[in-house]
């Protein structure tokens, strides 16, 4: 976490190391660590979710300054459906919101209490997940498209990405919402990407007008390679005030 003088926020992300990225579980491994997975029964996995999740605390500072509690990180090494889109191996760092009590409560049903064969969620969560944002509150662009998950919650997409356009998937953003609000800011970004960078770049985020708690956000994201150290680096950044709606 980075801080201007006057406490405002600068920066927020993570590090991880070059090495790192090859002591991740590879295409021969399962879908996922299983702590999210959808079960039948007899114990047989009927929903694999939601890759490999690491949990990482924020800094005091990070959490007094914005309304980010906490970062989640998960490994896709199969990618994730929509097949063909998104089914690379690639990364979802999720900065959220929401506390992790409120996360994990976002629990795994089992396979004959899903709402629906491609909704592995209760039909209560499930309708908490999709109560929409208002008007306000929705970055422009982004449309739900119903892709609900155990331990996140709703996720929102830009539908102007390239990748929905038919380009190839290297790296993208996503909004996630619980309960009629955003809940997590997510950049996705694949290993192709990541061990092909060079230096910097940088992108816009596409803001709402508002937010259901003012506060600083980011509004834009940078992703680095320091080739000196083989280190990695995704931050949000660009913090502005935004109001209450």
């Amino acid at each position: 976490m980075v801080l201007k003088k006057n406490r405002r926020p600068q920066e927020i992300g993570i590090l991880f190391t070059g090495s790192s990225l090859m002591q991740l579980p590879g295409g021969d491994m399962p879908m996922s660590d299983g702590r999210w997975d959808v079960l039948d029964e007899y114990g047989s996995v009927v929903w694999p979710c939601c890759g490999y999740e690491h949990v990482l605390e924020l800094p005091a500072s990070a959490k007094r300054t914005t309304h980010f509690k906490h970062l989640v990180v998960n490994w896709n090494n199969h990618g994730h459906p929509p097949p063909a889109i998104y089914d690379k191996p690639h990364f979802d760092f999720h900065f959220y919101t929401i506390s992790n009590a409120v996360r994990t409560s976002i629990t795994a049903p089992m396979a004959d209490e899903m709402c629906g064969p491609t909704l592995p969620l209760s039909c209560d969560d499930l309708d908490t997940a999709l109560k929409p944002l208002t008007p306000a509150q929705t970055p422009p662009d982004f449309f739900s498209l119903g892709a609900v998950e155990p331990g996140m919650g709703n996720h929102m997409l830009d539908g102007t990405a390239p990748e929905l356009a038919g380009e190839p998937f290297t790296q993208t953003w996503i909004f996630g919402t619980w309960d009629g609000a955003i809940s997590f800011f997510e950049p996705m970004i694949t290993m192709d990407y990541l061990q092909q960078l060079s230096g910097e770049q940088c992108y816009d985020i596409k803001m709402p007008m508002y937010f259901s708690a003012a506060g600083f956000y980011p509004t834009g994201y940078c992703v680095r390679y320091f080739e000196l150290y083989d280190t990695y680096q995704v931050a949000l950044n660009r913090f502005q005030w935004f109001h209450r709606e």
